[in-house]
């Protein structure tokens, strides 16, 4: 058994104490996605652009097997780190890009619509809001239950509760040598010495 490995239970406050100031304190790490946005970088990779997103290859897909297709949108907005920032006035952007890159990823490649799943990982790799796009035949790394969050789901959840990404407890894993783990570690240690 791995015990490298932990659930976390994010409940809204300790995102507000622990996970906002971590995103806030690392954004320069998102400087590379903004160089791709802005033009300075990767501009030959870029599938597919608007005005609210772009759609590129994930690195990992070598550009030829369907059944392991994996491209990313990229939303332009720099205000949307993660799904923990979606609010209701964002349902038409999520409309619209998985509208967009549906079509496009099913007359590019030729795969139908149905067989294609597009979803969010929480946590994701880095805070800016992307959405990652596969065939369901791809097992990648990040599809298990604890991780990703379908873009209809989160729609759906938006529209039936507008706040619900602002207070629902969300159960993710994360490796021990994590930072963020070992900042909960941290709080949780405080806790337990104030108690």
């Amino acid at each position: 058994m791995n015990s490298n490995i932990c659930l976390i239970n994010e409940t809204s406050e300790r995102y507000q104490t622990i996970v906002r100031p971590y995103i806030e304190q690392n954004q320069l790490n998102s400087q590379w996605v903004y160089n791709i946005i802005d033009g300075k970088s990767e501009r030959e990779r870029i599938l597919l652009e608007t005005d609210q997103f772009l759609l590129l290859p994930d690195l990992m897909w070598d550009g030829k097997s369907m059944d392991s297709l994996h491209l990313l949108v990229l939303v332009k907005s720099r205000s949307i780190h993660s799904i923990r920032d979606l609010k209701p006035e964002h349902i038409p952007l999520l409309e619209s890009l998985l509208e967009t890159t549906l079509d496009f990823i099913s007359t590019k490649y030729g795969i139908a619509k149905n067989v294609i799943r597009a979803f969010f990982h929480y946590p994701p790799t880095f805070y800016h809001l992307h959405v990652h796009f596969t065939t369901i035949h791809n097992r990648i790394c990040g599809c298990e239950v604890e991780r990703a969050h379908l873009v209809t789901d989160v729609m759906d959840h938006l529209a039936l509760k507008p706040d619900y990404y602002q207070t629902k407890t969300l159960y993710y894993k994360i490796p021990v040598n994590d930072k963020l783990y070992q900042l909960f570690e941290e709080s949780e240690q405080t806790k337990n010495k104030e108690a």
